[in-house]
């Protein structure tokens, strides 16, 4: 029998769930390929709404801003952004390297990096206990019916597989006697890699190496402690960039409302309680399972035991903190990912038991286990497996963005790198990703550096050509669509989750009422002296898109103000004329 056939009979399971996961993750983007047919002009179809956020980044460096201040507006480039961007540079260099568009590349990552995260995660399993079945079910159910493909650019695209990469090499280096320093050393480095791209992931970590680590001290295990203190050493020094640029960033103007918007604010309580409770019995379970079953000396068990003490800690800190930081909205699957990872080795560890002694007690223990992976993968999933139901519906929308291939194009052509483009949302959605402009609006505004009264007002003013109808529409605010506090309302109703239930008076500092009255008021002084094409020009505005098929109230042929530029399949394109002819 020849070595490749012996090796592709050892690790068939591994290339067969890579295989599946990349292809599950690939298809919505195949269908709709295929449903534009020949249209299809170079515009990707994104299945998540974060999408646009990090591929607008991610080209924001081929802009020549390698910091990624701001990848919209013109304004606040130069105030440091405190966030990783070892991601989006990675995206720009690979992108650059290959000679093809960041959407382009995204869209070959899209079968790739599922693939390959889905062969991690089943030879994790696989270092949990050599189960090649349940790895195979495990890794095959986490990648596809629970998260619905984890195919959004950076987080997870890149994130996950360097968190993956850590635990291989953290649990290798805990549970084999053989390349020691080789996996000090990964750890280190992924650690450190970590730290340059996902904020979630490496705090998440240093929860688990903490816990780790105390349990090596009660142990007087001082050799596996001093190569813990070897792998923050190496991180650390790898994420001096990082660490440099928000300590910075923290000063920056408008930072720390920006941050409010975000969700950073100080609070108490659990940001989820029903998640707190299945985190908790979780523990409490593994606890008594390991103790049923004298496990408590297994390395295994103090590698799970770690994990599912900080996936209490951890997205609850702010209870000892006192500061949320949307722990919840960015953790959803990572709870689903530690439970997966204790069924593995409990269910399989108690079903050995059962099978040797033929008890049915074990049995139905390990029932129990297989109940408490399953129930909070189905109850609890929140990420990401829109992509099949939204490759069903945007249909229209992307023959809409076809479109608009000709006028970005000239853009890219003809317009100053980080000119200005006021137009409609689809359009703007697109200009970051695709061209060297900028734009006057981005919904993703209220992420970036800058003050509530300009996020306010450049809302109001991208409602120009609409404001009547905006207005009577209360501005498009309800309980959860706003334009400051969408997530600190969010999150203020979950922390107070348990006060509806009791029936308990509380106050919100983040109603919709007192927002209401911060975008009147804002609406009020823009509009005291006449709503007029110059109130734009409050912000720097260098070209107007308009989509005449689309929006044929907009009239822009009738301003005396503007002179036309461009002008080709309904679409055209216009400059101030004080600009066009000093242009």
């Amino acid at each position: 029998m020849s070595g490749k056939f012996l090796l592709l009979k050892k690790y068939w399971p591994l290339v067969a769930v890579a295989l599946l996961v990349g292809t599950f993750s690939v298809l919505p983007l195949f269908f709709s390929l295929q449903r534009m047919g020949d249209s299809f002009q170079g515009i990707w179809p994104q299945f998540n709404d974060d999408a646009n956020f990090y591929l607008s980044r991610a080209h924001e460096a081929l802009d020549g801003h390698l910091d990624m201040n701001n990848p919209y507006v013109a304004e606040h480039k130069d105030e440091t952004y405190p966030q990783a961007v070892g991601g989006e540079l990675f995206m720009a260099f690979f992108a650059w390297s290959l000679h093809i568009s960041i959407p382009a590349l995204q869209a070959g990552l899209t079968f790739v990096s599922p693939a390959l995260m889905a062969a991690l995660f089943y030879l994790l399993l696989m270092l949990l206990y050599p189960n090649r079945a349940s790895s195979f079910v495990l890794s095959l159910a986490f990648f596809t019916v629970v998260t619905g493909g984890m195919t959004k650019p950076i987080h997870p695209v890149v994130s996950f597989p360097l968190l993956l990469i850590f635990l291989l090499s953290w649990f290798g280096l805990i549970l084999e006697n053989k390349y020691k320093r080789l996996r000090t050393l990964m750890c280190g480095l992924a650690l450190g890699l970590l730290f340059l791209t996902y904020f979630f992931h490496w705090s998440f970590l240093l929860v688990v190496l903490g816990v780790y680590a105390l349990l090596l001290i009660v142990r007087r295990d001082h050799v596996q402690f001093k190569r813990h203190l070897a792998i923050a050493a190496v991180a650390l020094v790898i994420a001096g960039p990082y660490l440099v640029r928000v300590i910075f960033g923290v000063e920056a103007p408008f930072y720390h409302e920006m941050a409010l918007r975000m969700g950073v604010f100080s609070t108490h309580w659990p940001e989820t309680f029903p998640r707190l409770a299945v985190a908790l019995v979780w523990l409490a379970f593994f606890i008594f399972v390991t103790r049923h079953y004298c496990l408590q000396r297994e390395q295994r068990s103090h590698i799970l035991f770690a994990l599912l003490i900080a996936n209490v800690v951890y997205p609850n800190h702010q209870i000892i903190t006192g500061i949320t930081v949307e722990n919840a909205n960015h953790w959803s699957y990572m709870p689903i990912f530690v439970y997966f990872l204790a069924g593995q080795y409990l269910f399989n560890v108690i079903f050995k038991h059962a099978w040797a002694a033929r008890k049915m007690f074990d049995a139905s223990v390990a029932g129990a286990v297989a109940l408490m992976v399953a129930v909070p993968a189905w109850r609890l999933q929140t990420f990401n497996f829109p992509p099949y139901q939204r490759s069903l519906r945007i249909a229209a929308t992307e023959e809409i963005e076809q479109r608009y291939t000709d006028s970005l194009a000239w853009i890219n052509g003809n317009a100053p790198t980080d000119s200005v483009v006021f137009s409609n949302l689809g359009f703007m959605w697109l200009v970051p990703v695709y061209t060297h402009a900028n734009v006057y609006y981005s919904e993703n505004a209220y992420y970036l550096l800058a003050s509530d009264a300009e996020i306010i007002e450049r809302t109001l003013l991208f409602h120009f050509f609409d404001i009547g109808q905006f207005k009577a529409a209360n501005f498009g605010l309800g309980e959860v669509p706003r334009i400051l506090w969408t997530q600190p309302a969010m999150i203020e109703r979950n922390t107070h989750w348990l006060h509806d239930r009791l029936g308990v008076p509380w106050t919100t500092e983040f109603s919709l009422a007192r927002e209401l009255a911060l975008v009147q008021s804002t609406y009020d002084r823009l509009a005291q002296n006449g709503w007029n094409l110059d109130l734009l020009r409050r912000y720097r505005l260098d070209y107007f898109v308009w989509d005449k098929t689309l929006n044929p109230e907009w009239k822009l042929d009738q301003y005396p103000d503007l002179a036309k530029v461009y002008d080709r399949d309904g679409i055209a394109i216009f400059m101030f004329n004080d600009m066009a002819h000093g242009a």
